[in-house]
């Protein structure tokens, strides 16, 4: 319930996604691209196609002081306030990377910017993006490479960008109809943000996730308990951009999908 594609950072495109679900037996995919539902029109088209369930949604990045919290939405609806988020978030990504690309230019490092749109298909995009071009320039040996040397926080390349706060996420993919759900939190380590989030309107705890081990998600799943949250889970699959991340592991146990399904029937 946690995927990428060309949309926003990943780097296969919406169908090739849905068919790698297929190839890695997912029964469930839900596509989640960052700041944008520009995808999920062509993986629905192909999921029907191949018999691959598809769940909808968006994962936004918030800000609190120093934290980056991504606050993921399931099934939103169209609206005026989140379409103008949508378009203020683009536009804000493309001021970044040409403000990235000048500072490379200062280090003698030369990406051209229609290079960076082309690896962009969509027209979304970041960071990825960025490090994918100077890893086909030759300028590094690996992604990771990219973030530790020129684009991680921190780093002579990094440019900050607009970035929401998770209540304002919260509140447009409520407003929108749709379930948000606090994105591996055990990577953010901001659980004294949870009930705020709770008063604010979130519905779930992604629990199932790479880096949670056993007693991060026994944590989470208490929360949950205690709180009468729904449960999600995901890989957070980008493709070649992460290549240790693997398709469909974790996978979400059946039991809290049909909790989730249960809960979108009810609304």
């Amino acid at each position: 319930m946690h995927t990428h594609s060309t949309a926003s950072d990943g780097s296969l495109s919406p169908s090739q996604l849905v068919l790698e679900a297929k190839r890695h037996e997912v029964s469930v995919l839900g596509l989640t691209d960052h700041d944008t539902l520009s995808g999920i029109k062509e993986a629905q088209e192909k999921a029907e196609e191949l018999g691959v369930e598809l769940v909808p949604g968006i994962e936004f990045s918030t800000e609190v002081g120093r934290s980056e919290v991504h606050i993921l939405g399931y099934y939103i609806s169209p609206s005026m306030n989140l379409s103008s988020l949508l378009s203020r978030l683009k536009e804000s990504r493309m001021d970044r990377i040409r403000l990235m690309l000048k500072k490379l230019q200062a280090l003698n490092i030369a990406i051209d910017l229609n290079e960076v749109i082309n690896e962009g298909k969509e027209g979304v995009y970041g960071r990825p993006q960025v490090a994918m071009a100077l890893l086909r320039r030759g300028y590094v040996s690996s992604v990771e490479e990219a973030f530790d040397k020129y684009l991680g926080m921190g780093r002579p390349a990094y440019v900050p960008h607009f970035k929401i706060s998770p209540w304002e996420a919260i509140g447009v993919i409520r407003e929108a109809g749709g379930i948000p759900v606090y994105a591996h939190p055990g990577v953010t380590s901001r659980d004294d943000l949870i009930h705020s989030f709770i008063k604010a309107g979130l519905l779930g705890l992604e629990v199932f996730y790479p880096e949670h081990d056993q007693q991060t998600i026994l944590r989470y799943l208490h929360i949950c308990q205690s709180f009468s949250l729904l449960v999600t889970g995901g890989s957070d699959f980008h493709g070649a951009v992460r290549p240790w991340v693997k398709l469909g592991y974790p996978g979400l146990p059946e039991k809290y999908y049909l909790e989730f399904k249960a809960y979108l029937s009810s609304k």
